[in-house]
């Protein structure tokens, strides 16, 4: 796995979750969307984490933090974490891309390539494994020109329903 994360800046971890923490963990994605989103609209809420205790056992999760600490070793710490809820859209017009590179300030400051600082954990608790079905979008591992208005390749392997990804931080990917 470390390999593929090297090579192709990121790694997908099937069946990540098991039944009953995806159980667990839809049933607070669904409520916290209640709560925080109007019905049919995107939600990206920042610093979700302490919501629920499902969302802080992913900190520690069994499977991921053996990767994570495989890519950056034993000191880690969640410095960022955000959850995102895509209902499937109402209009055909595609919406524009907006590349990022998370990071912020030492992709400014350091040369390129910079070393591996940071990785991201996604947890996926619907099947993303086609794009009708919202498979993320990304690269591999090299970013993309700034203020890239080009299409973003499909990441070569699916992420199904209860898989994490692990992405290294010198990916780019994009929000909706």
């Amino acid at each position: 796995m470390q390999a593929e994360l090297d090579a192709h800046g990121f790694a997908v971890l099937p069946g990540a979750l098991s039944e009953a923490e995806h159980e667990r963990l839809t049933a607070a994605v669904d409520r916290v969307y209640g709560e925080r989103a109007r019905p049919g609209e995107p939600l990206h809420e920042l610093g979700f984490v302490g919501l629920d205790d499902s969302f802080v056992e992913l900190v520690a999760h069994p499977v991921t933090l053996p990767a994570v600490q495989r890519a950056l070793g034993w000191n880690i710490y969640l410095y960022h974490c955000h959850l995102d809820v895509h209902p499937p859209l109402r209009d055909e017009r595609p919406e524009p891309w907006r590349w990022h590179q998370d990071g912020g300030r030492q992709n400014l400051e350091l040369e390129s390539p910079r070393p591996r600082l940071s990785v991201k954990v996604a947890y996926f608790l619907t099947d993303v494994s086609a794009a009708e079905q919202g498979l993320p979008l990304g690269d591999s591992g090299k970013p993309p020109p700034r203020r890239a208005r080009t299409s973003p390749e499909r990441l070569g392997q699916a992420a199904g329903s209860g898989a994490a990804a692990r992405r290294g931080r010198n990916g780019c990917d994009l929000r909706p």
